[in-house]
C-alpha cells in the first residue's frame, strides 16, 4: 500500500512540474500560462476586497497601466480603470520594479488577462494588491477558462 502512495505522490509532483514547464516566454520575458494550473485557487478580481491582509492570487484583465518614471511606483488597474472605486489596483513599488522586474510591467501587461499573487490591502474604499516581482504574475493564454 505504501508503494501505491509513493507512486501517486510522484505522479502528482511530476504532473505539477510539467504544467509549470509548459509556460513560455512572451514579449519581454513575461510568462504566458499555457495551462491554467498556475492560477489554481485564484479568486476573481471582484472578490479581492474580501481578502484584506491576505496573500492571494487574483485573476482578471489589466485595463489600464501607469508608470510616472524612475523612483515612482507602477499602477495596473484590474477589471475597471481609475477612478472606479471597485477596481483592484496592482501596485509595484519603485524598489520592487527595480529589483524584481526585467521588463516594463505597464507595457507588457496592459490589455492582458493575468493571475497576480500578492498581499491585498483595502483602505479608503480602494483595493490594492502589492506585486513584488515578475515571478508572481502570469499572462493567461486562455483567459475565458
Amino acid at each position: 500500500m505504501r508503494s501505491v502512495w509513493v507512486l501517486v505522490l510522484a505522479l502528482f509532483v511530476v504532473g505539477g512540474c510539467a504544467a509549470s514547464v509548459s509556460a513560455k516566454s512572451h514579449g519581454n520575458n513575461a510568462v504566458v500560462a499555457s495551462d491554467n494550473v498556475v492560477c489554481e485557487g485564484a479568486i476573481a478580481w471582484t472578490q479581492a476586497s474580501g481578502y484584506d491582509g491576505h496573500i492571494v492570487t487574483v485573476r482578471g484583465p489589466i485595463v489600464a497601466a501607469r508608470y510616472a518614471g524612475a523612483g515612482q511606483p507602477t499602477y495596473l488597474d484590474v477589471g475597471k480603470a481609475a477612478p472606479a472605486p471597485d477596481r483592484v489596483m496592482i501596485v509595484i513599488s519603485a524598489a520592487a520594479r527595480k529589483t524584481g522586474f526585467t521588463w516594463a510591467p505597464e507595457r507588457v501587461l496592459n490589455g492582458q488577462s493575468v493571475c497576480a499573487r500578492g498581499v491585498v490591502r483595502v483602505h479608503q474604499d480602494a483595493t490594492e494588491l502589492d506585486l513584488t516581482d515578475e515571478g508572481n504574475v502570469f499572462l493567461l493564454s486562455n483567459p475565458a477558462k
